[in-house]
């Protein structure tokens, strides 16, 4: 009686064996089928989005080929059984428009011309308080350039405006005598101009209470410094008509006008 038991397991678990594999082939084969499929699904999608104008158009050279293809063959048989001449058998012409009858041309190539949105007109204008090249900041520059006396941030938004207007709060000279009155007196030196050419300084206000610091002649040579530069000044001039003279820029097709007071005068 051990023998048989023992053999019967033996049997039984080969046959699950065998079950076993069979279903691993059959879950193989399902699991391809669904792979298959939803490649043939992504690949169909595709085509169809992709190629979408293209399929009506197939679509239509099918019909047209199909008609023409009964056409000829009911043409044939027309022939065959004489019902039909030789006439009726031509092929159709196409119908073309009557010589007769006036085309209105202009009405025809005419087309609807979309008028191009304009585009806003703006300018940036950038205003500073008082400017003053101090000792310190001149021995950066005289180091590091204009990066050791603005940041490089704001050195680019400043460069990035349109018109850029500061208050020069001192003059450009190396003349004059230091007002007596005067707890602080401010001068620089000419050649200082181009820290405020590099900053990109468009115009320079003089109206303020240090432009005199040292006398008319060092204004006088403010002037000069600044024409030579190429930057217009404001607010001040050797006449009581160029001090009110209106600064006009014109950009991005705007005129601004720039003027400059002070309500202190030396």
């Amino acid at each position: 009686m051990i023998f048989p038991e023992e053999k019967r397991k033996v049997v039984k678990i080969r046959s699950n064996q065998i079950d076993y594999q069979g279903k691993q082939k059959k879950n193989k084969r399902i699991r391809n089928t669904v792979i298959f499929l939803c490649i043939a699904a992504l690949v169909s999608l595709g085509i169809y989005f992709r190629w979408d104008e293209k399929i009506p158009l197939a679509i239509n050279d099918i019909k047209q080929f199909a008609g023409e293809m009964s056409e000829r063959a009911e043409s044939e048989s027309a022939k065959d059984s004489g019902n039909i001449n030789d006439e009726s058998a031509e092929a159709p012409e196409s119908e073309e428009p009557d010589a007769s009858e006036p085309v209105d041309t202009e009405t025809a190539d005419a087309e609807p011309q979309k008028e191009e949105p304009k585009e806003p007109t703006y300018a940036t204008v950038m205003f500073t308080g008082d400017v003053l090249l101090s000792d310190y900041v001149l021995n950066n520059y005289d180091s590091s350039g204009i990066n050791g006396v603005v940041d490089k941030a704001l050195l680019k938004k400043l460069k990035k405006a349109d018109i850029l207007a500061i208050n020069n709060e001192f003059p450009y000279s190396t003349r004059g005598s230091k007002a007596p009155d005067k707890q602080f007196t401010f001068r620089v030196d000419p050649k200082y101009v181009s820290v405020i050419k590099e900053m990109g300084v468009d115009i320079a206000g003089l109206a303020n209470n240090h432009v005199l610091d040292f006398g008319k002649d060092a204004l006088s040579d403010t002037f000069e410094t600044l024409d030579s530069a190429g930057i217009p000044y404001i607010g001040a001039g050797d006449s009581r008509e160029r001090a009110r003279k209106l600064q006009i820029e014109e950009i991005a097709g705007m005129k601004i006008g720039f003027l400059a007071a002070s309500r202190v005068i030396p």
